[in-house]
């Protein structure tokens, strides 16, 4: 009998039982004969209709497995794969899906009676029709998610980013919205049922508001990051514990409002009115006093100045010694004859502020101020001490930047087409693949992950 032969029977002999081995999965499914246990691989396996009542599944790969119609009540699928899994009509009553991966899955008219998706991600998926009542999706990630028609009643979505959500139809009537991001959601102002306050911050948050009459309102806890409220009449209302990052108040009534402990950072104070009952935290109630009336050689020394929007504020010859102006932004202030010795500028915004020769601010800053107001192409920055400096839309064309210190920059929008990278550190930097590929050279640089490029 020839080689040939024999290596052919062998061949069958092994084809035959790797098919009876692997019945009913494809040669790239998981495990799928093994039975429910923490981390088991039944990716892509077909699951549908399956009893897996009080199952621990905790960190399973589920992902694309078809789940449609199967029975999980009461399981843990904490930290579980599921994405792109199929769980059409499935029963997920009481399920413990924390943590978990759903993204892209079909949650179709299934039943998530009192389950916790808590931190879930959920990108994507679609959870039309579902019964969600009572569902902790505090910190959930559910951003494109289509919940039309889904019944959220009593349903927890603290903190959840609910952004480009389809939510026409559903019904979140008693639905705790603290803090959940509501920018670009789709509500139908006729089938979408949602309390009155919240449907009122997905108005501005989405629409805007500017000049509009929101006084008295209550707007305690909203997530109102960037919204527009400029010229707004806010007297009397209650935006307690609000997060108004980056939200413009520009000439904004905010007499007799309530913004305590609300977040400010990178909000326009500039011309707001504020009086004695309004009630504001001391350090924002000191930006808006800087942005607003000025101070010219005002003691600022020490001050806690983290995140305040201080944009075109007139600080000439003010006392900033030792201040913390990390994250500020300065665009267009002056600082004409300002002592700045020992202030913290880590990630500040210096474009176009004001600076001249009896400006007292170190060496550091103030390159990082000529770089990001006049541009540094071509320029020699080699071995330059950058770390933590806000270089976002800085023009670095043919740089040399050789063993600089970029550690921790923001450096996006940066052009750096051209410019010499070579052994600079950029361990913790805020960049771009596509950016660092414009460069010229990357040899032994430090890249953003903290690893060594070749």
């Amino acid at each position: 009998m020839s080689a040939s032969t024999n290596n052919g029977r062998w061949f069958l002999l092994v084809l035959g039982l790797f098919t009876v081995v692997t019945a009913g999965c494809t040669l790239l499914d998981g495990d799928c004969k093994h039975v429910p246990a923490p981390n088991v691989d039944w990716h892509s396996c077909d699951q549908s209709g399956a009893d897996l009542r009080g199952a621990d599944l905790r960190g399973a790969n589920l992902s694309k497995t078809n789940l449609s119609g199967a029975d999980l009540t009461g399981a843990n699928l904490s930290g579980t794969s599921l994405s792109d899994a199929n769980l059409t009509g499935a029963n997920l009553g009481d399920v413990n899906l924390s943590k978990a991966n759903m993204t892209g899955a079909n949650l179709t008219r299934a039943n998530l009676l009192w389950a916790n998706l808590w931190w879930a991600s959920l990108t994507g998926a679609d959870l039309s029709g579902a019964d969600l009542t009572g569902v902790n999706l505090a910190r959930a990630d559910l951003t494109r998610a289509n919940l039309s028609g889904a019944n959220l009643t009593g349903a927890r979505p603290r903190g959840a980013n609910l952004s480009g959500a389809n939510l026409s139809g559903a019904d979140l009537s008693g639905a705790d919205l603290t803090m959940a991001d509501l920018r670009g959601a789709t509500l139908d102002e006729e089938t979408t049922q949602i309390d009155a306050k919240w449907h009122l911050v997905w108005e501005i948050v989405t629409q805007g508001a500017p000049g509009r009459d929101l006084s008295d309102k209550d707007l305690s806890n909203a997530d109102l990051r960037g919204a527009n409220l400029s010229q707004a009449n806010l007297t009397g209302a209650n935006l307690g514990g609000a997060d108004l990052t980056g939200a413009d108040l520009s000439e904004t009534n905010l007499s007799g409002a309530d913004l305590s402990e609300a977040n400010l950072e990178g909000a326009r104070l500039h011309g707001a009115i504020l009086d004695e009952t309004t009630q504001i935290d001391a350090k924002w109630h000191l930006v808006w006093e800087v942005v607003t009336q000025g101070t010219p050689g005002r003691d600022l020394h020490d001050a806690d100045l983290i995140g305040a929007n201080l944009s075109g504020a007139n600080l000439e010859e003010a006392n900033l010694i030792g201040a913390n102006l990390e994250e500020a932004n300065l665009e267009g202030a002056n600082l004409i004859g300002a002592n700045l010795g020992g202030a913290d500028l880590t990630r500040a915004d210096l474009h176009g502020t004001l600076l001249d020769d009896t400006t007292q601010i170190s060496a550091k800053w103030r390159l990082v101020r000529e770089i990001v107001t006049h541009g540094a192409s071509g320029r020699d920055l080699s071995e330059a001490d950058l770390s933590r400096a806000d270089l976002t839309r800085a023009d670095l064309t043919g740089a040399n930047l050789s063993k600089a210190d970029l550690s921790k920059a923001d450096l996006s929008g940066a052009d750096l087409t051209g410019a010499d990278l070579s052994g600079a550190n950029l361990s913790g930097a805020t960049v771009t693949d596509e950016q660092l590929r414009q460069a010229a050279s990357l040899q032994n640089t430090t890249m953003p992950d903290g690893t060594k490029h070749n």
